[in-house]
């Protein structure tokens, strides 16, 4: 009977080892589902930039925007999300230039991450992208479809990671919504 019950725990344990530490490990972004609008931003109010070419507040506490192509435009907008799983507000994110977009900076640095995001693009392209500060190697992985929820998964291309973005990217501009944003500590 000992020798059963240890050979059980055995391969339960041995089970528990395969299973990815990611299913349970803890997001390094607060404020993923973007459910806190900044302060004095009520749901709903734009966050916008006109002429812009710098770093600002997004519509989201804890989230910024960065403008990389200067003299271009970005808003912001928490809105009620449409993901089903979503919570109450999503990102909307509108901007007439490239490699713009919501930037959350800076969670405790990792070697290895998954990171994951849904994005509905309207227009344009978008990636998501996690590294070392500003060098996020571009994106991680993008999309240029339209009209539906997409979830990007992706591992840090740039390591250590420390930074995470969703951007427009390849074409001039975007308008896309995101949601429920997660990035996790990996082995």
């Amino acid at each position: 009977m000992l020798r059963r019950l240890r050979t059980i725990v055995f391969v339960q344990a041995a089970l528990a080892c395969l299973l990815p530490l990611t299913l349970c490990a803890q997001n390094l972004i607060p404020n993923p589902g973007f459910e806190t609008p900044t302060t004095g931003v009520s749901p709903g109010t734009p966050v916008a930039y006109t002429n812009f070419c710098s770093a600002g507040n997004s519509a989201a506490a804890i989230w910024t925007v960065f403008v990389n192509s200067c003299g271009t435009n970005i808003s912001t907008t928490l809105v009620p999300s449409t993901l089903p799983g979503g919570g109450k507000y999503m990102m909307h994110v509108v901007t007439n230039g490239n490699a713009n977009g919501i930037v959350h900076c800076c969670f405790t640095s990792h070697t290895k991450t998954l990171s994951s995001a849904w994005v509905y693009v309207n227009s344009g392209c978008v990636g998501m992208g996690t590294g070392n500060g500003g060098d996020t190697n571009n994106t991680d992985e993008m999309t240029c479809e339209i009209g539906s929820w997409i979830q990007f998964k992706a591992p840090n291309g740039v390591s250590p990671a420390n930074e995470f973005i969703v951007y427009s990217v390849i074409t001039p501009g975007a308008d896309f919504y995101v949601d429920n944003v997660k990035v996790v500590g990996t082995p």
